[in-house]
């Protein structure tokens, strides 16, 4: 009698332990999530005491931020325990919500910056607004990708969501640390050939002004030079890009071995970018002072760059899984890096061009570079909104016909894709 290769046998028991480790996970990360955002509220409280209203605003928006990520682990956490309870859980978001919240992001706008006019109404409104801006600017850039496609049930599609959400920022923290602990260590043994110039820079760390940037530049000044931009250029626009491309598809990463279509693999890779966008908005667009608004809006940059170069690695994932073909997939692993730090770079030069064009002496290429700026992030814009439409339409017409999405499991499942499988969809 013949069988069915892509069968897979009744467990032994009926505990669905994907489920369990989603739940564990998610619950986990809501704890730890409030924990620290609690733990900021009281950094807040002690800031504002001692007067530094824009510092206490910015580690109150912070706060807010990381809270909120934790709110986003619930549904989660909820379709997971209701899959282990053996109960149907058939709450979903409408992506037309995300499509037309984009029409409240301009009134939430003008709000927050009213809100940003005085101390008080900053610390009573702005938390709300901020969040609001920085989900409906997400939530719309994802709804754009996702059009007519499917990443698969609910519980699923949570679960890739969170997995870019919480997972990317901290595999992504731990590592480029380590990358900073070792250009550190770098420095400090080239600095120790010269005894005279650490002794030289500890004497000036005594007296920087921590209130008097402009007085720190006067003083920096001689220590400043285009090695240092060098430095900066490789962290921010070379290796944060390779780590950050190589993390950010943690949720299809837990797909390998599931046999996901394109299609999936392209919709996942939207969700796991969406989600880090999301976490990183909430920290890095918690701007204090009155240009809160025009960071929201510069973020969205950011944010677009996010979700189309994780889901266009999340396609290839999905495409070298299948038919074995792993140079495309280096191949646009290469192109997310491209994207990636041709951005970063260009924000590095503009703030260096804006903050530094005084006391860092800028090479000739360099400075028309930065002088082009505007142009460099039009151009990456369009070409990431270009991608993801493109790839949407083309992905639409061969999305096979939904059964439920359902993403056939293989034979033997790997245990670490079987945290979000779909082997028994809700």
């Amino acid at each position: 009698m013949q069988t069915d290769p892509l069968a897979v046998s009744a467990p032994a028991n009926n505990t669905h332990w994907p489920s369990v480790w989603q739940f564990g996970l998610s619950l986990f990360g809501i704890l730890a999530l409030w924990g620290i955002a609690a733990a900021m509220l009281l950094s807040f409280v002690n800031s504002a005491l001692n007067g530094d209203s824009l510092g206490a605003l910015t580690v109150l928006l912070n706060s807010t931020g990381i809270a909120f990520a934790g709110l986003l682990l619930i549904p989660s956490t909820g379709y997971a325990l209701f899959r282990l309870m053996g109960k149907p859980a058939t709450f979903k978001i409408r992506r037309r919500y995300l499509q037309w919240g984009i029409l409240a992001l301009p009134p939430v706008l003008i709000l927050g910056y009213l809100a940003t006019l005085s101390v008080a109404t900053s610390y009573l409104f702005l938390p709300v607004l901020h969040i609001l801006a920085t989900v409906l600017s997400v939530g719309w850039l994802l709804s754009l990708g996702l059009r007519g496609l499917s990443a698969g049930s609910p519980q699923l599609s949570w679960g890739i969501f969170n997995s870019g959400l919480v997972g990317t920022p901290l595999l992504s923290l731990v590592t480029e640390l380590a990358a900073l602990l070792v250009l550190g260590v770098l420095g400090v043994i080239y600095l120790s050939q010269d005894p005279a110039l650490i002794e030289s820079l500890y004497e000036l760390s005594q007296t920087l002004p921590a209130n008097a940037p402009e007085r720190a530049l006067e003083l920096l000044q001689p220590y400043l030079g285009p090695g240092t931009l060098y430095i900066a250029l490789f962290f921010g626009a070379l290796l944060v890009p390779i780590l950050e491309e190589m993390f950010k598809p943690i949720g299809v990463w837990l797909l390998v071995g599931r046999h996901p279509s394109p299609s999936q693999g392209f919709a996942a890779g939207l969700l796991s970018g969406a989600g880090y966008a999301l976490f990183e908005n909430f920290l890095l667009g918690a701007s204090a002072g009155q240009d809160w608004a025009m960071v929201v809006v510069a973020r969205m940059g950011t944010s677009l760059i996010h979700i189309t170069t994780t889901g266009l690695m999340g396609w290839a994932l999905a495409l070298a899984w299948s038919e074995k073909r792993y140079l495309r997939l280096v191949f646009i692993y290469f192109v997310a890096i491209a994207i990636h730090g041709a951005w970063n770079g260009t924000v590095i030069l503009t703030a260096v061009s804006g903050l530094f064009a005084d006391a860092v002496a800028i090479p000739d290429f360099l400075v028309v570079l930065g002088n082009a700026a505007p142009a460099i992030f039009a151009l990456v814009i369009l070409g990431c909104l270009l991608l993801l439409f493109g790839f949407n339409a083309a992905l639409r017409r061969t999305q096979p016909s939904p059964v439920g999405d359902v993403i056939i499991p293989p034979a033997s499942p790997s245990p670490a894709a079987e945290i979000l499988s779909e082997k028994d969809p809700i």
